[in-house]
């Protein structure tokens, strides 16, 4: 006949035939003693319980700092490792941006300067037009001119 039941908790702690154990030496316990000594009894059981929980809870509890410290740590290491790839690769792609503005700058010096001899040779060679047409209109006006005198003087028949 089963007088004491224990707590959810306890029960959860021990395992079965531990269970039945521990109920079976609290039922003999009860049995065999007096109602005051029944309750001394069930108190030193429950404090000795108490202070087994809370070292399990303890144990517990560094188990699981110990555990955070060690993720924290391989997260670090983690984040660490993943600032230096990301550092490589942005001083990779500056060494290229910098490598590919040098490679810009210079199409455009050369670029530049093929327009620049381009644009001198345009010129000098618009000059020697202007100057070879300023000539053709020139020389037409003198022949006009020298052609209008001879005319005024062929009317003023000095020919």
């Amino acid at each position: 006949m089963q007088i004491v039941v224990l707590p959810e908790v306890i029960e959860q702690k021990l395992k079965v035939n531990e269970r039945k154990e521990v109920i079976d030496f609290i039922n003999d316990l009860v049995a065999d003693t007096s109602d005051g000594l029944k309750r001394d009894i069930i108190e030193i059981l429950e404090e000795k319980f108490e202070k087994k929980l809370s070292v399990e809870l303890v144990n517990l509890k560094l188990e699981l700092m110990e555990k955070i410290s060690s993720s924290e740590m391989q997260l670090n290491e983690r984040i660490t490792n993943t600032e230096i790839q990301l550092n490589d690769r942005i001083t990779k792609v500056e060494a290229q941006l910098i490598k590919t503005e040098a490679q810009l700058n210079e199409r455009i010096t050369t670029g530049n300067e093929k327009l620049k001899a381009e644009l001198v040779e345009k010129i000098a060679n618009s000059k020697a037009e202007t100057i070879k047409w300023m000539f053709i209109f020139w020389i037409g006006n003198v022949i006009t001119i020298i052609g209008g005198i001879i005319g005024i003087l062929k009317i003023a028949k000095v020919f």
